[in-house]
């Protein structure tokens, strides 16, 4: 786009860009697409679920997880304290949730 105007005509369209033409992520960041479909267990290794979807809130970022053994899926924040490990080659992230978390969070 070399003017406002052309610009402006793809004003509320979303844009999309192959994972291959991204940049690798910094040390300290992730792409969302890159969670989903990992396993999330707990530090005993009990099966959580499997992220389905990433909610970006600004300040903070929320993994939608399905459950297999419940109808409702649950909310878990993507933050250090709760994800405490995210592997990614091996498709899995370890939560140390607070208790209530899951109850709590259901949606």
């Amino acid at each position: 786009m070399d003017t406002l105007a052309r610009a402006d005509a793809l004003a509320g369209r979303e844009i999309f860009v192959p994972g291959t033409a991204l940049a690798p992520p910094a040390d300290d960041q992730i792409y969302d697409a890159d969670l989903i479909g990992c396993a999330v267990i707990d530090l005993a290794g009990a099966q959580v679920g499997t992220v389905k979807d990433v909610i970006d809130l600004g300040e903070s970022t929320l993994l939608v997880v399905g459950r297999p053994s419940r109808m409702e899926d649950v909310l878990i924040p993507l933050s250090r304290s709760i994800c405490v490990e995210i592997d990614l080659a091996g498709r899995r992230i370890t939560v140390d949730p607070p208790a209530g978390l899951f109850e709590l969070n259901e949606i």
